[in-house]
C-alpha cells in the first residue's frame, strides 16, 4: 500500500514542493479518478498520483478544451490502475500490485518484524535507515515541529518505509510520492535526535506491521481539541481514532479501508498541536491510529541497542526480538546508557556476526585518564579500532568513564573484538583510562572510581538477567585471565571482586511472571536498625537507646548464618562495631562492651558478607541471656529494614523489641482497589498495598498510562475510563531511584451507563443542504455535539431531543456523528450514521479569497442564490455580523483584534430564517499593533467621572489616555487597560488612547469625541467674568522697588508678586477672602502661612482638597484641560520649576480667555504641561 503524501507547510525559507503548496491540483488529482463501468479496484489498492502523473495534472489544470480534459482523465485513470503500489520500472502494465493479494502471503509479510537497516531509494541507491535516510525524511517532512511530533514522525516514517520495502517489495520515491527525502535541506539536529530516541521503532497491531499513512492535514486547527475546522485538501484523509480499538478504528481513504494494515492517517499539523499541548509521541500516534496499536522495537546492527522503547506515556511496547515474552514492563533495573548517536559514533563498515552472550570480560582502553569529554574519548577509541586496527567498528560492547557514565559500543547481540579467539558469547566492557601501574604509553596509572565500579556492576546485573547469566568469578573475568596481556591493569583487576559484588547486589528483574511481579532487588546485603522509641524500658538498663548485640542473616533452612562484616551509622550510635559477629552479650556485666546503643534519631547499618535472598531470615539480637531471669534487660523499639544499595529500603518490622527474627521479602505491590474481576462505572478509584521502598505507582489500562500517584501508603488515584468493556489494569511500583521494582495486574469490567442515539435524520437517508438533527440520550447527558466527517456542526444543551440544524455546503455521503457529554464535560456516549446531502441553495465567499493575507480591517462579500436574503459572517465560530444587502454582494466590514490564521464562515439564511447554505475560507490576518476604545463610546454623553477601557494587540503593554491633548493618566497591561479620570470642565472633549510597546514607543492610537456634562457645582460665569476683569486690571500692589506693576497691560515683566496679585483679584471680585484661604489650608493639614505665602503653597492645598472643600472654601473647581484652553476667569497655577516657574514658589495667573493670562504681569500662557492645574469659579 502506498500513500498520496503531502507535507505540512514549511517555514518561509524552505524550498516549496508542488504537492505541499498546490492543494487545488492535489484535490483534483484524487477527485477526477473514477473506475469505468465493469472495472474492479484490486483489493488493497491505493489511488495515488505519481511523479509523472503530477505533470499530467498540471496540464489538466491548464487545459481549456473539454475533450482534451476527458482524454487526460482517461489517461490518468489508466496510469493509476497500472502503477499503484510499485514504480513503473518495477511492474509491467499487466501485473497487479502486491498489496492487492490480500491473504496468507500478505499477512506473512506483515508479520515479518525482521531487521530493517537498509532501504533502496530511487536515484540515491541503498541507504542506511537509521544513519542516513530517516533524519533527512523527518527534516523534509516536518522540520521545526516539537520534539514529540518529530519522534512520532520518525516512527511513522520508519514503518512506512519498511512496509513499502518488505510488503510491497519496491524502492521508495524520494519525493512526497512516498516520503520527502530530496528537499535540499540538511538533516537537523532535532531530527537526528528524534530518530535516535526512537531507534528501530515501528507501529504494529496484533504483532503485525501497519501502514502508517500520514498527510499534512489542515492548518485551520482548533487549539483546544487539535482537530481541524475544515475538511479541505489532505485533511479529508485524516482519521481521529482516540479511544478506538479493534473494528472501531477508522481506516483512511488513502487505502482500502478493509485492509487490516490500514489503521488510519496522521495529520502532521494536528500532531504538532498535540505535542504543544504536552502529548507524548506514543499518545499522539494512538490518537490517529487507534488505542490498540503498539510501538515495537526491531533488532539489527543499525538499531541503538540501548534506546528505551517506552516513549514515556502509555506502555504498549513490545519487543519482537524476545518472542517468548509479552511483558509490557520495559527493562527493569536497566542502567542509563549513552547511545551511539548521543556520543557521535561512526556507522560501522559492516555487520558483525550474531552471538548469544554468556559471559563478561573487563578491559581498559589505555587512553587519557579522566577525560573532560567522555563522548570524545569514546569516539577516540572507535577511531583507533577502525582506523589503526582496521576493524569494522569499536571492539567493545560498552565503555565506562570515571564518572560512571556508560557508552554503548558494538551492539551487544553482535560479536565484538576484544579477546583474541574468544569473542563469541563474550561481552566486552572497557574502562576509559589506564590502570596498569606505574604507567603505560606514558600515561600514569590511576585507581578506578567507585562510581565506575558501581556502573559496571549494575550493567552486568542488567545484562545477566537479560541473557540468563549467573554472576560468578568464571563468568566475569579480566582480559588477562584469557590471554597474555596486562589488561585491564592491576589496579582495575584488583577490583573485579567489587564489580561482581555490585552486580550480585544490584536489582535485576526483567521477569514477566505475574506470580513474582516487578524487578526489585533479589539479594540484600544491608540490614538497618533505626531507633523508634526508648520504650519498653528494661530493668536496670544502662545502655542509652535501642540495645543491639548482633545483627546477622540466616539461610531459609537455618543451616547457615551470615554475620555482619562492617557497620555504618547515621545519627547517634554508641559502640556500633559491637553489632558485628556472633552474639556475645552474655551477662549484665558485659553489656557496656558487647552491645551497641542506637539512640533517638540514629540508625545502625550492618553489611553482611553474603547477600540474603527472599525467604532467608534477618536476626537482630539484643541479649544472649534470659533477660527475664537476670538483673537487667534491654530497652527500646526499632524499625528493621533491608536494602541492596543503602538507598531503597524495604521495611520488615515497624516497631520490634527483644530478640527478633524476620523473613526477607522482595519489593511488593498489590492492587487493593478495585478488586480483580470487579464491575465498575466509568469513574474508577484505584489503590494498592505496597512495600515501603515504593515511592510512586503508575496506573495503566490496556497498556495506556492513566496517571500516577506518589501519595503512599495507598497511592490513591481516580480516573474516568471513557469506554466500556473488559479492561486490563496494571499498577507499576517505582522506588526512589525511579526503577520499576514491582507490578500487579487485574481485570475489571467497565459498565456502559450512558446511551445516545441519533433519531433524525435516519441512517442512509437523502437530504437537501439543510438538515435537522435530533437525538435521544440517557439522563446523565447534558449536551450533544453533532459532527460531519469529524467537522463540528455545533452543539446543543437543549434536551430531551437535542435539536440542531445545519446547512451543508458540500454534497455527497456524509459521516454523521453525535457525541454526548455529561455535566462534567466528559464525552460518555457516541452514535454514528451516514446520510447523503444533495444540491440546494448556494453561497460563495468572493472576498477575501481563500488563503489570502489581510490587514486587520477586512471587507467581506459573498455571492448567493436568490433564496438567500441574509448572510452572516463568522471567524472561528464567532459571529462578526451580518448583511442583507444582496445587491452589493452582502458586504460587511470587520476589524480583527487577533492575528494569525482565521477560519471564516458565511451562513446564508432564507426568508424563514433558516440556514440554507454555508461557505468557508481560511485567511491570515497580518500582525499589526492596534488599540481601540471600548469605553466610553464615540459620540456619547458622559458625566465628569469617565471610565476608560480599550481592546489592544498583544504587543501593547501600556495605554495613555488624553483629553484635548491633556494627559489623564496611564494604565499598565491588563485585559482592557482600565482607567478612571475626572473631566470637570463640560463640553465636547476629544479623547485619545495612545498604545505603547515594551520599548516605550507609541505603536497605535485611537480617538473618539464625547460630550462632558456639568457635574458638582456648575460654572459661575458671572464670577468668572468678575475675576477675569479684576485679574487684568492694574492694582496698587507694587514691586520691591516701588515701580509700576505692569507695562501697558500686556507683555510686561514679573515683579515676583504673582500670588499676591491673584489673591487681591480674588478678594476684589468677591470670590474668596484671606480667611477662606486659611480654612482651605486647615482642611488639608497645611499651615495658613504656607498657603498664604506662595503660589506653590496654594496649588498644593487646592490639589489636595476634595471637590467639596475647594468649592466651599475658595469657590473653585479643578478641571482637567490644557492650560492654553483655560477660559476667562480661570486660575492657572504652576508647580515649582514647571515650564520656567520659580523653583521654590511656582507661579499663578488669571486666564484672560484669549491665550493671555495676568498676575503681576500679563503675557501669553506658558506651554501646556501636566505640572500645571486649572481652577474655574463655581456656584
Amino acid at each position: 500500500m502506498t500513500s498520496c503524501r503531502t507535507s505540512p507547510s514549511p517555514p518561509s525559507n524552505a524550498a516549496p514542493t508542488r504537492e505541499a503548496h498546490n492543494p487545488p491540483a492535489e484535490r483534483l488529482s484524487l477527485a477526477l479518478f473514477e473506475l469505468r463501468p465493469g472495472e474492479k479496484m484490486p483489493t488493497g489498492t491505493i489511488l495515488a498520483p505519481k511523479r509523472h502523473e503530477t505533470a499530467l495534472l498540471e496540464q489538466l489544470i491548464m487545459a481549456r478544451n473539454l475533450m482534451y480534459i476527458k482524454r487526460l482523465v482517461f489517461l490518468f485513470a489508466a496510469i493509476t490502475l497500472i502503477g499503484c503500489g510499485m514504480t513503473d520500472d518495477d511492474m509491467p502494465a499487466d501485473e497487479v500490485a502486491l498489496e492487492g493479494d490480500y491473504g496468507p502471503e500478505f499477512e506473512t509479510r506483515r508479520a515479518a518484524l525482521t531487521d530493517f537497516c537498509s532501504v533502496r531509494v530511487d536515484g540515491y541507491g541503498t541507504l542506511n535507515v537509521e544513519e542516513e535516510y530517516l533524519a533527512q525524511v523527518v527534516t523534509c517532512e516536518h522540520s521545526g515541529a516539537p520534539m514529540e511530533t518529530l519522534k512520532a514522525q520518525a516512527i511513522a516514517a520508519r514503518g512506512y518505509a519498511k512496509y513499502v520495502t518488505e510488503v510491497e517489495g519496491r524502492p521508495l520515491s524520494p519525493t512526497v510520492r512516498d516520503q520527502a527525502y530530496n528537499c535540499g535541506r540538511p538533516a537537523t539536529a532535532a531530527a537526528r535526535q528524534a530518530v535516535r530516541e526512537t531507534s528501530g521503532m515501528i507501529l504494529t497491531h496484533k504483532g503485525k506491521m501497519i501502514m502508517p499513512f500520514y498527510v499534512a492535514g489542515s492548518t485551520n486547527i482548533n487549539p483546544n481539541t487539535c482537530r481541524a475546522r475544515d475538511n479541505a485538501g489532505t485533511q479529508k484523509y485524516v482519521t481521529y481514532n482516540t479511544g478506538r480499538v479493534g473494528a472501531r478504528v477508522q481506516g483512511s481513504t488513502l487505502g482500502w479501508v478493509g485492509n487490516p494494515a490500514n489503521r488510519g492517517a496522521m495529520s502532521q499539523n494536528g500532531s504538532a498541536c498535540l505535542a504543544r499541548a504536552g502529548w507524548k509521541a506514543e499518545r499522539i500516534l494512538r490518537a490517529f491510529y487507534g488505542d490498540d496499536i503498539r510501538v515495537t522495537k526491531l533488532s539489527g546492527s543499525c538499531v541503538q541497542a540501548d534506546t528505551d522503547p517506552d516513549l514515556g506515556h502509555g506502555g504498549g511496547v513490545s519487543t519482537p526480538s524476545d518472542p517468548g515474552q509479552s511483558c509490557d514492563d520495559g527493562d527493569v533495573g536497566r542502567p542509563t546508557i549513552i547511545t551511539r548517536s548521543q556520543w557521535g559514533a561512526r556507522a560501522p563498515r559492516g555487520n558483525r556476526p550474531r552471538h548469544t552472550p554468556n559471559r563478561f570480560s573487563i578491559h581498559h582502553t589505555v587512553t587519557a585518564n579522566n577525560p573532560r569529554d567522555g563522548k570524545a574519548a569514546a569516539r577516540h577509541v572507535q577511531n583507533i579500532h577502525m582506523n589503526d586496527n582496521g576493524w569494522s567498528d569499536v571492539g567493545y560492547h560498552y565503555m565506562i568513564d570515571q564518572q560512571g557514565r556508560i557508552y554503548a559500543g558494538n551492539p551487544v547481540d553482535r560479536m565484538g573484538a576484544h579477546v583474541a579467539n574468544a569473542n563469541s558469547g563474550n561481552i566486552g566492557i572497557s574502562f576509559l583510562g589506564q590502570f596498569q601501574p606505574p604507567s603505560a604509553l606514558g600515561i600514569r596509572a590511576i585507581q578506578p572510581s567507585d562510581a565506575s565500579l558501581r556502573a559496571a556492576g549494575k550493567l552486568i546485573r542488567y545484562l545477566a538477567d537479560k541473557y540468563n547469566i549467573t554472576v560468578t568469578d568464571a563468568k566475569v573475568k579480566g582480559h588477562r585471565d584469557q590471554g597474555s596481556t596486562a589488561c585491564p591493569g592491576q589496579n582495575l583487576y584488583n577490583k573485579l571482586g567489587v564489580i561482581r559484588d555490585y552486580a550480585r547486589a544490584t536489582g535485576g528483574g526483567g521477569s514477566c511472571e505475574e506470580s513474582a511481579p516487578g524487578g526489585g532487588p533479589a539479594e540484600f546485603k544491608h540490614i538497618r536498625v533505626r531507633h523508634v522509641s526508648d520504650n519498653p524500658r528494661g530493668y536496670n538498663d544502662t545502655i542509652e537507646g535501642f540495645e543491639v548485640d548482633s545483627i546477622f542473616g540466616q539461610s531459609a533452612d537455618g543451616n547457615a548464618n551470615y554475620f555482619a562484616q562492617s557497620t555504618s551509622t547515621t545519627g547517634t550510635v554508641t559502640n556500633p562495631n559491637a553489632a558485628k559477629g556472633r552474639p556475645d552479650n552474655n551477662s549484665c556485666a558485659s553489656r557496656s562492651s558487647t552491645v551497641a546503643g542506637v539512640q533517638a534519631g540514629g540508625a545502625l547499618i550492618a553489611t553482611l558478607g553474603t547477600a540474603l535472598k527472599p525467604g532467608d531470615r534477618v536476626r537482630v539480637v539484643q541479649s544472649n541471656y534470659h533477660s527475664g531471669m537476670s538483673d537487667c534487660a534491654p530497652s527500646g523499639a526499632a524499625e528493621i529494614a533491608i536494602s541492596a544499595d543503602k538507598i531503597n529500603w524495604i521495611i520488615l518490622g515497624q516497631s520490634v523489641s527483644g530478640n527478633t527474627t524476620l523473613t526477607v521479602k522482595k519489593s511488593s505491590l498489590q492492587i487493593t482497589k478495585p478488586l480483580d474481576a470487579a464491575s465498575t462505572g466509568h469513574s474508577v478509584d484505584f489503590a494498592v498495598s505496597a512495600s515501603s521502598d515504593i515511592t510512586r505507582v503508575d496506573y495503566l489500562a490496556d497498556g495506556w498510562k492513566m496517571g500516577s500517584s506518589t501519595q503512599g501508603p495507598g497511592f490513591d488515584f481516580n480516573y474516568d475510563i471513557q469506554y466500556a468493556g473488559v479492561r486490563q489494569i496494571q499498577a507499576r511500583g517505582y522506588n526512589a531511584r525511579g526503577e520499576l521494582v514491582a507490578t500487579d495486574k487485574i481485570t475489571i469490567s467497565v459498565a456502559n451507563g450512558s446511551t445516545l442515539r441519533i433519531t433524525a435524520p435516519s441512517a442512509n437517508s437523502r437530504h437537501r443542504a439543510h438538515v435537522a438533527f435530533t437525538a435521544s440520550a440517557s439522563a446523565d447527558i447534558t449536551r450533544v455535539e453533532y459532527l460531519a466527517d469529524d467537522w463540528s456542526l455545533g452543539s446543543t444543551p437543549q434536551g430531551p431531543d437535542f435539536a440542531h440544524s445545519y446547512a451543508f455546503q458540500y454534497t455527497g455521503v456524509r459521516a454523521i456523528e453525535a457525541r454526548g457529554f455529561n455535566a462534567a464535560g466528559k464525552m460518555v456516549a457516541v452514535d454514528k450514521l451516514n446520510i447523503t446531502v444533495g444540491r440546494g441553495a448556494t453561497l460563495s465567499i468572493i472576498n477575501p479569497l481563500d488563503g489570502s493575507e489581510n490587514d486587520r480591517d477586512v471587507n467581506f462579500k459573498a455571492r448567493a442564490s436568490r433564496d438567500i436574503v441574509k448572510v452572516e459572517y463568522l471567524a472561528d465560530d464567532w459571529s462578526l455580523g451580518n448583511s442583507t444587502n444582496s445587491a452589493s454582494s452582502f458586504p460587511l466590514n470587520y476589524s480583527f483584534d487577533y492575528t494569525g490564521v482565521r477560519a471564516i464562515e458565511a451562513r446564508g439564511y432564507n426568508a424563514a430564517g433558516d440556514v440554507v447554505a454555508v461557505d468557508r475560507v481560511s485567511i491570515r490576518v497580518k500582525d499589526q499593533a492596534f488599540v481601540k476604545f471600548t469605553k466610553p463610546t464615540n459620540g456619547s454623553t458622559q458625566g465628569h467621572s469617565l471610565q476608560f477601557a480599550v481592546r489592544a494587540s498583544d504587543d501593547v503593554v501600556e495605554v495613555e489616555y488624553l483629553a484635548d491633548d491633556w494627559s489623564l493618566g496611564r494604565s499598565q497591561r491588563t485585559s482592557t487597560f482600565p482607567h478612571t479620570a475626572n473631566i470637570q470642565y463640560p463640553g465636547a472633549r476629544r479623547l485619545e488612547a495612545r498604545a505603547y510597546n515594551a520599548a516605550g514607543d507609541i505603536i497605535a492610537v485611537d480617538r473618539i469625541t464625547v460630550t462632558v456634562k456639568s457635574a458638582g457645582g456648575s460654572t459661575d460665569s458671572a464670577m468668572a467674568s468678575a475675576l477675569g476683569r479684576e485679574g487684568g486690571t492694574c492694582s496698587n500692589i507694587g514691586n520691591g522697588s516701588g515701580g509700576p506693576r505692569c507695562s501697558g497691560g500686556r507683555g510686561g515683566w514679573s515683579t515676583g508678586s504673582c500670588w499676591a496679585f491673584v489673591k487681591a483679584a480674588m478678594i476684589r471680585a468677591g470670590l474668596a477672602t484671606r480667611a477662606d484661604i486659611n480654612r482651605l489650608a486647615a482642611s488639608v493639614g497645611m499651615s495658613a502661612y504656607s498657603v498664604q505665602i506662595s503660589a506653590a503653597g496654594f496649588k498644593r492645598a487646592a490639589d489636595r482638597a476634595s471637590a467639596s472643600v475647594l468649592r466651599d472654601t475658595m469657590g473653585l473647581k479643578k478641571v482637567h484641560m490644557p492650560v492654553g484652553q483655560a477660559p476667562r476667569g480661570a486660575v492657572i497655577a504652576w508647580a515649582p520649576g514647571c515650564r520656567g516657574a520659580h523653583s521654590q514658589y511656582g507661579h499663578i495667573e488669571v486666564a484672560m480667555g484669549d491665550g493671555y493670562a495676568c498676575s503681576d504681569y500679563c503675557g501669553r500662557v506658558r506651554a501646556d504641561a501636566t505640572c500645571a492645574s486649572v481652577y474655574v469659579p463655581v456656584n
